[in-house]
């Protein structure tokens, strides 16, 4: 499903602030999926699925600081120059992603960037993440994004998640080498 991420005259970015838009839809309802914008309202549910999504990364071990945690998604959810998505079924929160659009530091031209893809492993397999990147692709079209990258730093599934990156036209660039310091 695709929806209109502009307003006539506006500023692209801006266009997207107005986060309660349903941009998918599917299954039956009561138990369908459906992804949108995210709102501030969903924050304390983006807090809880947050925790869920440590647990599981390669960041565990590093203690989670709540209130800066709420300051980033509030944050997410007013800049104009960042998407959140949110999947629910039902009330439940399934998944979300946080994206953010910068300038190169050596041009004007803009890139984009994910920094939090997250669908809860029961729900792994379902058109959450499609739509997500789906999402993603357009609203970096519409805003003038010339590189766009999707990661995967927390080592959840790398080679699968690399794959299905590849397929939907996002092919490997390089690498990330980590160490732990302390």
């Amino acid at each position: 499903m695709s929806i209109n991420l502009t307003l006539e005259g506006a500023n692209p970015i801006a266009a997207m602030s107005c986060k309660t838009n349903i941009l998918a839809s599917a299954g039956h309802e009561g138990r369908a999926l459906q992804i949108r914008q995210a709102t501030l309202n969903d924050i304390d549910d983006l807090m809880v699925q947050a925790e869920l999504f440590h647990a599981e990364s390669s960041y565990k071990n590093i203690p989670i600081n709540q209130d800066k945690l709420r300051g980033f998604y509030k944050a997410q959810v007013i800049l104009e120059t960042s998407l959140i998505l949110v999947a629910y079924q039902g009330k439940q929160l399934v998944g979300h992603f946080v994206a953010h659009i910068y300038d190169f530091y050596f041009s004007e031209e803009r890139s984009a960037a994910d920094l939090i893809l997250y669908v809860t492993p029961e729900k792994r397999g379902s058109r959450a993440a499609l739509t997500f990147i789906r999402q993603y692709h357009e609203w970096c079209t519409v805003n003038g994004v010339v590189d766009a990258s999707l990661s995967i730093s927390t080592d959840i599934n790398p080679g699968k998640t690399s794959r299905f990156y590849s397929k939907l036209g996002f092919p490997l660039a390089g690498h990330l080498h980590k160490k732990k310091i302390a």
